[in-house]
């Protein structure tokens, strides 16, 4: 649909071999018009035309001669775009490893050097690449809010020079993007869990929304487990997890407190602990497999809980998360975001050269397209927003949409479906 945008995600939305192997058939055809042309430009009469019955033979040599000459520049352009997105793409790697692996980036960053030396333009063109991709990363928020001026403190050139300053300082704290192999740290949490069986669909979500729609938001619990048995005898499960809340008596572990640890410090944070011990206490064990689905600090559980390890994670679905990471290229990972919102730009525009499977998506819409004190109260990734965009992907036709509800089909199969919603407390 025209007001949201799927796409694979990071700067680099091609792939470079496959440039590669284009310039090459591209050449290689070149090559054998250019040996066509200069075999007529060897038959007699084709260059001063006093041949009469050669008809056109002349012309037809003339036009095969521009061909060739517009074959060549497609080669090299391709050539030139593949080492261009390379550069590209190994600086948004030694990036996203800066922090995690300085060694590592710093190799990679001399390898794009090389290259750049090799290709100077291509070099050059990689710079663009990174530079319009971080701008519209952050063009939306940067445009949409302007939060300086709905307080009454600045004028609108003002209001986006503060906004771009917060997208600088949030991309300068470099916690967005998350590097593969990343774990939290270990830290220790006393949290208590209790599980409340719950009624609703009997199979999985068709889509989306229906995804988000299951995320617990109302009443007491943070965590929903639905637990599929397969024909086969294996269980696989689907995790919910929900919103931060913010409680007045310390017990509650969705709090601004995990926030910081999850973002800020990369730690445990109560909020994870509880995620972990309802799947545990839902018959999950090490090497099974599971789905998970997030929303706003629930997102960012969600990811690390794909990133841990311990579970085998296919299905990665986030709702205005703000992080984004490195998932391996057989985990589908769906991002839904709004450009407008301050969480999602947490993540910093994502990841260089997208991330997942080959189908795996970055859905982006407006949250809000009004401007008002709304912004404030951050009304972009407000749920009901979050499930407006997610109806419109769902209605949108998009191969990649069928291929994650064809994920979610394949729990049809399951003989036995149970949902249990978790209240989770610190203790």
């Amino acid at each position: 649909m025209s007001d949201i945008d799927i796409s694979h995600g990071g700067a680099i939305a091609v792939d470079t071999e496959v440039l590669r192997e284009t310039s090459w058939r591209i050449r290689t055809m070149t090559d054998e018009l250019a040996r066509v042309e200069r075999d007529l430009r060897c038959v007699p009469g084709v260059l001063d035309g006093t041949r009469l019955e050669l008809g056109g033979l002349a012309e037809q040599t003339a036009a095969l001669h521009d061909l060739v000459a517009e074959l060549d520049n497609d080669a090299t352009g391709t050539l030139f775009l593949a080492d261009a997105y390379e550069i590209a793409e190994i600086r948004a790697r030694a990036a996203l490893l800066a922090s995690s692996d300085p060694d590592e980036a710093q190799a990679l960053l001399r390898d794009a050097d090389r290259l750049a030396t090799r290709n100077p333009a291509a070099g050059v063109g990689a710079e663009h690449l990174i530079r319009a991709w971080r701008d519209s990363a952050s063009a939306g928020f940067i445009d949409q809010t302007r939060w300086a001026t709905l307080l009454g403190t600045a004028g609108p050139q003002t209001a986006g020079m503060v906004a771009a300053s917060l997208v600088s300082m949030i991309r300068g704290l470099g916690k967005g993007a998350i590097p593969a192999g990343t774990r939290l740290a270990p830290a220790e949490h006393r949290v208590t869990i209790r599980p409340m069986r719950v009624k609703g669909p009997s199979g999985p979500p068709a889509g989306l929304e229906d995804a988000l729609e299951r995320i617990p938001s109302e009443g007491d619990a943070q965590v929903r487990v639905e637990t599929y048995r397969m024909p086969d005898g294996a269980t696989r499960y689907l995790l919910y997890a929900g919103g931060t809340r913010l409680g007045l008596d310390g017990t509650e572990p969705w709090d601004m407190t995990s926030n910081t640890e999850l973002y800020l410090d990369r730690t445990e944070s109560a909020s994870y602990r509880a995620t972990i011990d309802a799947l545990h206490a839902a018959g999950a064990g090490p090497g099974d497999r599971i789905d998970v689905v997030g929303y706003s600090q629930g997102a960012a559980i969600a990811t690390h809980v794909a990133l841990a390890g311990e579970f085998e994670v296919g299905t990665v679905v986030t709702f205005g998360n703000p992080v984004a990471a490195e998932f391996p290229d057989d985990t589908m990972s769906v991002a839904v975001r709004h450009t407008d919102d301050l969480v999602s730009t947490l993540a910093g525009g994502d990841l260089g050269a997208g991330t997942g499977s080959p189908d795996s998506m970055v859905i982006e819409g407006v949250g809000d397209p009004g401007q008002g004190l709304q912004d404030v109260l951050l009304a972009a990734h407000m749920r009901d927003a979050y499930g407006d965009t997610a109806a419109k992907a769902d209605a949108s036709g998009d191969p990649r949409i069928d291929a994650l509800r064809e994920r979610f089909a394949e729990l049809d199969e399951a003989v036995d479906m149970v949902a249990t919603e978790y209240v989770a407390r610190r203790e």
